[in-house]
C-alpha cells in the first residue's frame, strides 16, 4: 500500500471529501489530489501534519509500520466473539447472531488471502 492510499483511506474513513481536508490543513485541493493518486509527495512537514490530523504515526503512512495502531492494541476478532457476552448498540447479540457474523468475517478474511 502506498503512501497516496494510506491518505486516501484514513480521509475517506472520516467521511472527507478532498476540498475539505485541503481546507482544514490549509493547503490547495489540487495537492491532496496529487498526493493520494502518488502523482506528488508531500513534504516532510506535510506528513507530520497529516500523521497528527488522523492521529496515526509517520511510520505507519511512510510505510514502514503496517499497522494503523500499534500490534499490542489490535484485539483477534475471533477470539473476541468467542470470549462471551457482546452488545452493539447495547442490544445483547445471541449465538446465532455471532455465528452470523464469524461467517461473514471469515468469507472476507477468505477473499482478503486472494
Amino acid at each position: 500500500m502506498t503512501l497516496g492510499d494510506r491518505l486516501r483511506i484514513l480521509r475517506e474513513a472520516k467521511r472527507l471529501s478532498q476540498t475539505e481536508l485541503a481546507q482544514t490543513l490549509g493547503i490547495p485541493n489540487q495537492s491532496i489530489s496529487n498526493y493520494e493518486r502518488n502523482y506528488r509527495k508531500p513534504p516532510f512537514d506535510l506528513i507530520e501534519k497529516f500523521a497528527d490530523y488522523h492521529q496515526v504515526s509517520m511510520d505507519y503512512l511512510l510505510g514502514r509500520q503496517a499497522y494503523l495502531h500499534p500490534p499490542s492494541k489490535i484485539k483477534d476478532l475471533k477470539t473476541y466473539l468467542a470470549e462471551g457476552p457482546i452488545l452493539y448498540d447495547d442490544i445483547p447479540l445471541d449465538q446465532n447472531d455471532l455465528a452470523f457474523i464469524r461467517q461473514m468475517v471469515a468469507y472476507i478474511a477468505e477473499k482478503k488471502k486472494d
